[in-house]
């Protein structure tokens, strides 16, 4: 389903682009290095987690200010098993409420969920302004 909604998405964004669905699902790799455009990565050192430790990654996007908005993020444990992921579409918002509203979910669910209370998990979050 993942991949189906990533192809859907290529297929939208390239306006115009003349390649069948079933072509960028079956091709979805190359797809995605040739038509994406790359942000460069924040300089940060990655380090091993530690056996009890989680690390939930988060991020969010709107398509434009403000416009359609989704969040989504996923905890992992220190071998990279998935624990939890979630992916929500949170209406017309623009970008800096939808990081916000990615936090809110992210806590929401560690306070929730009874198998997370108590644990060590960090939150990564690449918003300055959302996480100040």
């Amino acid at each position: 389903m993942v991949k189906f909604r990533v192809c859907w998405w290529f297929k939208h964004r390239c306006k115009g682009s003349s390649e069948p669905i079933t072509s960028i699902l079956l091709n979805l790799r190359d797809f995605c290095v040739e038509k994406a455009r790359v942000k460069p990565l924040p300089n940060e050192e990655w380090f091993p987690l530690g056996i009890y430790r989680l690390k939930f990654n988060m991020d969010s996007s709107s398509r434009g200010k403000p416009g359609h908005a989704g969040i989504g993020g996923v905890l992992r444990n220190s071998d990279g098993k998935i624990i939890c992921l979630f992916s929500f579409y949170v209406g017309i918002e623009d970008s800096n409420m939808t990081e916000i509203l990615t936090i809110h979910k992210v806590f929401e669910l560690c306070t929730s969920r009874t198998d997370l209370m108590g644990r060590d998990i960090i939150i990564v979050n690449d918003s300055k302004a959302a996480v100040s």
